[in-house]
């Protein structure tokens, strides 16, 4: 057989196992001198893909999900705020000291014998004690009779006081008066000035 039979047979043979094999065979033609030649560069889907051999590259990793609120530790957790206990109102009148010079008006409640006094007492610390007397506006010719004391403790806080002023006259008028009796803060020592004072007011 001739050589170049011999180079046609092969070509038939190694065509039809491909075809055979499934294998798509780019489009090709024959010369007239028998030859099997390369389909044109240019015409689509007949390219030759040629893979280089190199690393193999890792996808990026993906973010990681945000965990549930179940799973936040507890100290990232906002802590709740202290209950707030809130303070009684204070008594605006509770100004926490007696003014030097002011006199206020004594409330008196009169009995026969007896009368009964009330004053604000504005929570002063320095105050103390109070003192009270009664006055009688009864016209006496000599000798006047001597003023009789009786003395009040101030407590604490804001409040109002009161005494009871005993062995009065009947049908009488009697001004009342009341002191303040404070420590100086100068001096290891009391002074006494007055706080309240009313007006006549008759027994009955």
């Amino acid at each position: 057989m001739r050589p170049r039979h011999m180079g046609l047979w092969l070509a038939a043979a190694v065509f039809f196992s491909l075809a055979l094999g499934g294998c798509e065979l780019p489009a090709a033609s024959v010369d007239k001198d028998h030859k099997v030649a390369a389909p044109p560069a240019n015409q689509p889907g007949n390219s030759w893909l040629i893979v280089q051999p190199g690393d193999r590259r890792e996808p990026e990793p993906l973010p990681a999900a945000l965990p549930d609120e179940a799973e936040i530790p507890e100290a990232l957790h906002v802590p709740k705020l202290p209950h707030v206990v809130h303070a009684e109102p204070v008594d605006p009148r509770c100004t926490g000291s007696v003014t030097p010079g002011e006199i206020n008006v004594l409330e008196v409640e009169p009995g026969a014998t007896t009368a009964t006094v009330s004053w604000y007492h504005p929570g002063d610390p320095s105050v103390v004690r109070y003192r009270i007397t009664s006055i009688s506006q009864k016209l006496v010719v000599g000798r006047q009779a001597e003023l009789e004391w009786q003395e009040a403790e101030p407590g604490e806080g804001c409040h109002t006081l009161t005494a009871t002023v005993k062995n009065l006259q009947r049908d009488t008028p009697y001004v009342f008066s009341v002191d303040v009796v404070r420590t100086a803060t100068w001096q290891n020592t009391t002074h006494a000035v007055t706080s309240a004072r009313s007006g006549p007011v008759f027994t009955r």
